[in-house]
């Protein structure tokens, strides 16, 4: 019957053809329902950029518009690849987003976190040739509460849940 994933596989491939990538968003399931909802990006890493999530409670929408925004502004070179601790002003309208480096996806230390990437990963090894896991590296996209205070500082309203990864730290 062959995987299930390839004609996945087979848009997403089209997608990065075409010089684009894809958002993956992740909703909780009847077999979790109380896990937290992340959005992530898959073929940033051809365009020399790395892939980008978010985690939380962030409309699937909203979270495509976010990275996607991200992603072309990275590939076209209109903002620099974003490092660990950067805040960015300008590319969520008032809001603030700030950037946490994960490093390269095979070096994640936790494999719960690793599990994140899923789809990228799984679609990664079958495209082996093209598209190296060992290349993609990771950021994850923070944003702060209704009082400013981001996710791994104190006083941060925990109504918001953002999962912090640790990545390859």
């Amino acid at each position: 019957m062959g995987d299930p994933f390839e004609t996945l596989f087979k848009g997403t491939d089209n997608l990065i053809e075409a010089g684009s990538w894809q958002v993956l968003h992740v909703a909780p399931t009847a077999e979790e329902p109380d896990a937290i909802p992340f959005s992530y990006t898959i073929g940033l890493y051809t365009h020399g950029a790395p892939e980008l999530i978010l985690i939380g409670g962030v409309y699937p929408g909203t979270a495509q518009s976010l990275l996607n925004t991200l992603g072309e502004r990275l590939v076209m070179r209109d903002i620099k690849p974003p490092y660990d601790g950067h805040v960015a002003h300008d590319v969520a309208q008032a809001l603030p987003l700030r950037f946490r480096e994960l490093g390269q996806l095979n070096r994640f230390k936790d494999e719960a976190e690793f599990e994140y990437f899923g789809y990228l990963i799984r679609f990664s090894n079958t495209r082996q040739l093209k598209y190296p896991a060992e290349h993609i590296s990771a950021v994850q996209v923070l944003w702060p509460d209704a009082n400013g205070v981001f996710p791994d500082e104190p006083g941060y309203d925990a109504s918001m849940p953002q999962t912090l990864l640790q990545g390859a730290r």
